[in-house]
Order: C-alpha cells, then structure tokens, then sequence
C-alpha cells in the first residue's frame, strides 16, 4: 500500500474515532451531566480501543507489517494514555473560558498530532 492509501485510511479512522470520541462525550456532558474530566475519560477509552481495532487490521495491517497483539496493544495505551493526559490538560486549562465543545474539539486537534506520530514511531514500527 502507498502513504497516499495510508494517510487516507489513518484520516478516515481518525474521522470515525473524533466522531465517536466527540459523540460520546456531548452525550454524557449534556445529557448525563457527567463531569467533564469523567466524561472524556470514557469518551476517550472507547474512542481508542476502536482506534487500535481499525488502524492495526486496516490502515497499517499491510504495509508495515502491524498485527494484532498483546505487545503492540500495550504499547497503543501507552501512546494514548499520553495523548489521554494531553487531551485533559487542554480541557482542564479551557474549561474557564470556553464552551465545552470547543475544549474538547481543541484537546482533539492537540492530541491527533501527538496519537499520529508516536503511534507509528512506537506501535507499529518497534510494536511487532
């Protein structure tokens, strides 16, 4: 598979995962009135175990060689916790000043930058 086919299936995925994430986390916000940090918290879980599901046996299955397994899944949480606690912290030092939404669409853009490097740095060229 060419980059050109892999960046447009990491971008679709990471599509699916934002609308997942972003969908889960309005849900519990404004409708459960869950704590914000609580809520992204399980937003985020979700949204990651989907994203490790799809990019493994779709976007990188191929061409790198990434398969499914203990080692490399260790090494996914690893890569999002951070993005996880990056997220968090944009959340947390936004949720003064803006609407929720956009906190939380600002930890997004803030953490897709982070999960695309370190995930293909850490779990599919050094987790197999």
């Amino acid at each position: 598979m060419n980059n050109k086919v892999g960046l447009l299936r990491f971008g679709a995925v990471g599509a699916v995962n934002t609308i997942i994430d972003f969908s889960v986390f309005i849900t519990l916000v404004r409708y459960f009135e869950w704590n914000l940090l609580l809520a992204n918290t399980v937003s985020y879980i979700i949204a990651v175990s989907n994203s490790y599901i799809l990019n493994l046996i779709w976007t990188f299955r191929k061409s790198q060689g990434a398969k499914l397994g203990v080692h490399s899944y260790m090494l996914f949480v690893t890569v999002n916790t951070v993005g996880f606690l990056i997220g968090s912290l944009v959340i947390w030092e936004l949720q003064e000043v803006v609407i929720p939404e956009f906190a939380k669409l600002m930890s997004i853009a803030i953490t897709l930058i982070w999960n695309y490097f370190a995930t293909k740095r850490f779990v599919i060229e050094r987790g197999n």
